[in-house]
């Protein structure tokens, strides 16, 4: 399965709570939508508190969790998916 990957687009400094989060994983759902993806499966650690926020508070259901060793420590991974068939996007705040 390929996979898009969005660390390359890190969290600009003092933009905390202006949607670029939100802005950023809808425009990859868009994407992944608009060339006939069934799905999506967006990653995070547990530890990265907003974005598992940001994912649940939009719709993504969690899939999935485990430990994994991550920057030197293991930290718990979490899987989230999100049909995108007939989604609806907005760049809208929620």
């Amino acid at each position: 399965m390929p996979q898009l990957r969005t660390a390359a687009l890190p969290a600009v400094a003092g933009s905390a709570g202006r949607g670029l989060g939100r802005a950023k994983v809808v425009r990859c759902l868009a994407v992944a939508r608009d060339v006939g993806d069934a799905r999506m499966i967006l990653s995070t650690h547990e530890s990265h508190r907003a974005a598992c926020a940001l994912h649940a508070r939009t719709g993504r259901s969690l899939t999935a969790a485990a430990l994994v060793p991550s920057y030197g420590r293991d930290l718990v991974r979490q899987d989230r998916e999100i049909g995108l068939a007939g989604l609806a996007l907005s760049g809208a705040r929620g």
